[in-house]
């Protein structure tokens, strides 16, 4: 199976199923769930699409990805509609824990799709453009979820997770360079779920300036 489809697979996946969960956590309508999970799936994406200056989206060129977002999504708001849970036997510590897992695999997966489609593009090139492409690919459709859940965005306050993304899509451009195999891909994915699974471990936050009497 083309690593790009099943990078594209299992991130659409992950994503919908992060965009759908905090969906139903803001109580919105089923529609309400089904975009949010649409539009942090495919975001990222679509903002990349833009930038590129596509003449239609990719999301619009193949729809095979939009209909994994949609019944994602579907399955977890029919999942969660009675008690707000996705996995009932999970404490809510657990629950966040195995989320953060799998936003940590959608975000590796986009971040390497980002960087792939600069190649395909002919700008592999330039080294700064894919990487930032890689990184607005993994993290753009989070904002835009946070957006309209009515929240600040993640990345912006969020612990070491824009910049696991970027640190990953730095390496695997290098080592895309340098190697043609696959290998890279799975190197850049074991650094990114690594670096977010063991932030959320630990508390790892990069640096801020709190207002007075803040005890965040």
């Amino acid at each position: 199976m083309d690593m790009q489809f099943l990078c594209e697979v299992l991130g659409t996946v992950a994503f919908s199923i992060s965009g759908a969960v905090i969906g139903v956590k803001r109580e919105m309508d089923i529609f309400g769930v089904v975009v949010l999970g649409i539009v942090t799936a495919l975001g990222g994406g679509l903002l990349r699409d833009i930038i590129l200056n596509t003449f239609t989206p990719s999301m619009f060129v193949n729809t095979t990805f939009l209909y994994i977002a949609i019944l994602t999504s579907l399955y977890v708001f029919f999942l969660m509609k009675d008690n707000k849970r996705l996995l009932p036997l999970l404490s809510e510590e657990q629950f966040e824990a195995l989320l953060n897992i799998i936003d940590a695999i959608g975000l590796a997966m986009f971040t390497i799709v980002g960087v792939n489609t600069s190649f395909l593009y002919q700008h592999g090139h330039l080294a700064c453009f894919s990487i930032f492409l890689g990184v607005l690919t993994g993290v753009g459709g989070g904002v835009i979820r946070d957006l309209f859940a009515g929240v600040m965005p993640q990345i912006l306050r969020k612990h070491v997770y824009a910049s696991a993304s970027l640190i990953g899509a730095i390496v695997y451009y290098h080592c895309r360079v340098l190697l043609a195999s696959d290998y890279p891909l799975l190197l850049c994915a074991a650094i990114i779920i690594a670096i977010r699974v063991a932030a959320y471990h630990y508390r790892w936050k990069l640096p801020k300036i709190r207002s007075a009497g803040s005890c965040n």
